[in-house]
């Protein structure tokens, strides 16, 4: 627990520094995003996986999440929340940053369509400008599949309208198959 606890520091650091870079490789930010990746699939394979209580949670549960002050609002001096704002509450980035703690999520919404969508995004950086890594595409396309088969693997409902397991599987190992070919015609 103590060294995920530590990864998990080192890489929010690494993220908050790649905002500062005026010219960071995008090998490097391909290679930061696939090791947070890997660090988000450690935290559910160990079971550390946090995510933010809903929105009808006791103000306890609301109140310890991580993101609970993240806008940096003040809450009025006279509030029962002013101490613990004070407390736990920090200026927000100048950056853009991802989520560390996800939202909740209702029953029946798609998970697995922003997560693809984001990996995608990845995937695309690292053929385009990435210098064709096939290590990093073969690393990030295996964590979109672990992703999946977590997801809908442990038999929960998929969202309404959402592409079934089979056919993105298929898709993910298509895109295998042809970066692996592609690599062995270099």
């Amino acid at each position: 627990r103590g060294d995920v606890q530590k990864a998990e520091e080192l890489l929010r650091e690494a993220e908050c520094r790649l905002g500062r870079c005026v010219f960071l490789l995008p090998w490097l930010y391909v290679q930061f995003c696939l090791l947070k990746l890997q660090w988000r699939r450690l935290t559910h394979s160990l079971g550390l996986a946090r995510a933010s209580p809903p929105a009808g949670a006791p103000n306890d549960d609301l109140y310890r999440d991580p993101k609970a002050f993240a806008d940096g609002r003040c809450p009025p001096t006279d509030s029962p929340l002013f101490r613990t704002f004070v407390r736990r509450a920090r200026a927000p980035p100048q950056t853009l940053l991802s989520e560390w703690v996800p939202r909740h999520v209702e029953k029946g919404e798609d998970v697995l369509g922003p997560y693809l969508e984001d990996l995608i995004a990845v995937l695309r950086v690292a053929v385009k400008e990435g210098g064709h890594d096939y290590g990093q595409i073969l690393a990030l396309l295996r964590e979109g599949l672990e992703e999946l088969l977590r997801v809908h693997g442990s038999g929960g409902p998929a969202a309404e309208g959402a592409p079934k397991t089979p056919d993105l599987a298929y898709g993910l190992f298509s895109a295998l198959v042809a970066s692996a070919s592609a690599r062995k015609g270099l």
